[in-house]
């Protein structure tokens, strides 16, 4: 009795040792499999305009779209070079109207310098209060244009990024033909264009 069952333990010893290395096996051929197979790169559209947000630029990085860095930080760029200098002309005339508003008499001789976009000063010291009130508001309305045209040109950004990912993997393909084809349903018949 006892050599019947030492028997038997040995032939269910010996199929489970051949079924480790048949697993074995199998599982070394799927690992090739695995490592052959192609990974295709998908930006997610979420991941651009967050990256895009955080950092100007960062969205077409991430969408691989390097070209488009030179003209997002040109737009950028001129866009902060108007907000600075509408800002810096718009604390001069404001400085000066209230140098020219106060009781001292000593200040009304300090020349009112503004500066165009070209960085060419003016004195406009000679001018009337409205006048300078309407200067004083002339550079607040630019520097409000200036700080919208920035934040389009953000906002425009973060939109480019977004499209730029989901249009990542858009087949692109020469071949610009419809085959229709007509395929049976349950109720029907569908057309499909492929």
């Amino acid at each position: 009795m006892r050599f019947i069952v030492s028997f038997l333990l040995l032939l269910n010893l010996h199929s489970v040792l051949f079924a480790q290395q048949d697993s074995a096996k199998a599982m070394q051929q799927d690992s090739f499999r695995v490592a052959r197979q192609k990974v295709v790169f998908s930006p997610s559209p979420k991941g651009a305009v967050i990256r895009g947000a955080i950092v100007p630029g960062w969205g077409q990085v991430y969408t691989r779209k390097y070209w488009k860095l030179p003209l997002v930080y040109t737009a950028l760029g001129t866009a902060g070079y108007f907000i600075g200098v509408n800002y810096w002309s718009y604390q001069q005339t404001r400085l000066g109207i209230s140098r020219r508003l106060d009781a001292d008499p000593s200040n009304d001789y300090n020349p009112l310098l503004v500066r165009d976009f070209n960085y060419k000063q003016y004195d406009i010291s000679d001018r009337a209060n409205e006048d300078l009130f309407k200067v004083k508001a002339y550079f607040r309305h630019n520097l409000d244009l200036s700080v919208i045209g920035f934040a389009a040109v953000y906002m425009l950004t973060l939109v480019d990024a977004n499209v730029s990912a989901h249009l990542y993997n858009f087949n692109m393909s020469e071949d610009l033909s419809l085959s229709p084809r007509i395929s049976p349903t349950s109720i029907g018949f569908a057309l499909q264009f492929k």
